[in-house]
């Protein structure tokens, strides 16, 4: 998670974004929502930029994203339901 927000000069994009998918696939309820995050507002630089993820590109998939925030959120994690929370508001008003 650092060296995709440009903390940790060791890793370079390609690896973080792998290391949080294999954390995310063993069930890492941060890296899911981390990749959930990521693949949801991929095109959306300026979220991207305010949340430190400007560094690493990510190829853009909302329904990944929908599931991994899900699934998150049915292990309890409250950033993830918050995160759920904003895209349903913003969805609904439109």
């Amino acid at each position: 998670n650092l060296a995709l927000q440009n903390q940790n000069p060791d890793v370079d994009c390609n690896e973080a974004l792998n290391l949080v998918q294999k954390a995310g696939n063993k069930g890492h309820v941060p890296a899911k929502r981390t990749l959930g995050f990521l693949y949801i507002f991929a095109d959306s630089p300026h979220i991207l930029q305010m949340n430190n993820y400007d560094h690493c590109p990510v190829e853009r998939n909302y329904s990944k994203g929908l599931q991994l925030l899900s699934e998150a959120v049915l292990s309890g994690d409250s950033t993830a339901k918050r995160i759920l929370d904003e895209i349903n508001e913003k969805r609904s008003s439109n």
